[in-house]
């Protein structure tokens, strides 16, 4: 498994070439989520303090103690997830330490207790975590004729470009993915000064469905899947 964000050298035509040649699948992380390798990236950022130029080299330390680390979701280290058992760290060769003596065959049957009590641990995660944002989360309901402004992809523009496009008129709000406008030719030519749109009140993004046009689209749905 080789995990990556989706940056251009991880999406590169000669990446895919290489995982294919060695049997490797790739895994990328989701985009606009930049807390998916804070990870790696603030283990690194501690290890490298001194020498930040030989990340590299400290990369196998990072992910030693990444992987051996309980971590809070599942109760559980990656490794004794992946094996069964706990690892002897490095450290650990040149004293004597305690190793467990239990039989391969039970440890195998313990394994498969504590995935499946790490997968209970993780929704349980789950359920927490979207109770806490759910706190701070306050629901939009739209209806025709109200204003907004759309936070468009910021990409081509400068830094002195507004933050959001608009403002657009709703035309008519919908509890679909797929969005329509079936506004009239009345309504297109009473709006001279807005953009009719048509939107969708589910909460999740649109984002990754919408051509990165620096300039406001006269009609979503020449840019929406």
């Amino acid at each position: 498994m080789y995990i990556s964000d989706r940056g251009t050298a991880f999406t590169a035509r000669h990446t895919q070439h290489f995982l294919q040649k060695y049997g490797m699948t790739q895994s990328m992380t989701p985009p606009y989520s930049p807390q998916a390798n804070s990870i790696i990236v603030s283990t690194l950022k501690k290890l490298t303090d001194k020498n930040p130029d030989k990340w590299d080299e400290l990369l196998p330390n990072a992910l030693l103690a990444i992987n051996t680390t309980k971590q809070n979701s599942t109760k559980k280290s990656p490794f004794y997830l992946l094996f069964g058992y706990e690892p002897r760290l490095p450290r650990e060769l040149h004293i004597g330490s305690f190793m467990d003596d239990t039989p391969r065959e039970d440890q195998l049957d313990l394994l498969i207790l504590a995935r499946a009590e790490a997968a209970n641990n993780v929704y349980e995660a789950h359920l927490e975590n979207k109770h806490r944002f759910d706190l701070h989360h306050r629901s939009c309901l739209f209806k025709a004729g109200d204003l907004v402004l759309y936070d468009w992809p910021k990409q081509g523009d400068h830094k002195f470009s507004p933050i959001f496009k608009g403002p657009f008129v709703i035309v008519r709000p919908n509890n679909t993915s797929d969005e329509e406008n079936d506004s009239s030719a009345e309504d297109q030519d009473s709006a001279e000064d807005h953009q009719e749109v048509s939107v969708t009140t589910e909460p999740s993004s649109s984002r990754n469905h919408l051509d990165r046009n620096p300039r406001p689209p006269k009609r979503f749905e020449q840019y929406v899947s």
